[in-house]
């Protein structure tokens, strides 16, 4: 289970999260409160998609810059294929958004169901729900990709050889080889975002369950 792995994760736990979710040479970066942060650029592609599916779907964050330790662990729990507590992480962070007092909404849509569930009267004075910008897409994949390598050495559309009037060399097998493994990439990432999908519907499920059974222990 994620939530045994990530409970006080000793040294050697950290960084072999980092290992697996990040480049090589990544180090945590230490804040004057002591928490520990990596550079999001310092993603693996994969895990690049899978942090935009975090923050926006499952452990919401305004943070575009850093991935904190905790979805470190989280994300090495997601390629690791560990079992994860879905509905359990909401619930943590629904309490953490309402402790904090601020202007942010997390999980409207969950939010608006169980009130809607539970009868709670909608006026149309009411700001209502706007598409949700955690939808991933190939589109969506195919962009933090192409994020990712434009991050690296890029080459200068004109060459030593433009300027002396030979003609340009034809581009390589390489180039094709690159798309195949950027649209299998893109297959796995999507076949995985969908099951972890489903996993999450079923969570979602099982907590309206759960809370139907606490109101009718408590009327």
């Amino acid at each position: 289970m994620h939530q045994e792995f990530a409970a006080n994760a000793p040294a050697e736990r950290l960084e072999s999260a980092l290992e697996h979710v990040c480049v090589p040479g990544t180090i945590w970066t230490v804040s004057a409160q002591g928490k520990l942060t990596v550079p999001r650029a310092s993603l693996t592609p994969q895990c690049k998609v899978w942090y935009h599916f975090l923050k926006t779907r499952l452990m919401p964050s305004t943070h575009v810059q850093t991935v904190s330790k905790d979805r470190i662990l989280l994300l090495d729990s997601i390629i690791s294929g560990r079992a994860i507590d879905v509905g359990r992480i909401i619930f943590q962070n629904l309490g953490t958004c309402a402790a904090k007092k601020c202007d942010s909404l997390w999980f409207p849509s969950l939010v608006s169901s169980l009130c809607t569930r539970n009868g709670v009267p909608m006026f149309d004075t009411e700001e209502r729900l706007l598409c949700s910008s955690g939808v991933i897409t190939k589109n969506t994949i195919a962009r933090l990709l192409h994020g990712q390598m434009a991050e690296g050495p890029t080459q200068s559309p004109r060459t030593q050889n433009d300027d002396a009037g030979q003609a340009p060399q034809a581009p390589t097998s390489n180039t094709d080889a690159a798309s195949s493994n950027r649209d299998s990439t893109q297959a796995d990432l999507i076949n995985s975002l969908q099951m972890l999908e489903r996993r999450m519907s079923l969570a979602e499920v099982q907590q309206y369950q759960t809370m139907e059974l606490l109101q009718q222990m408590h009327s």
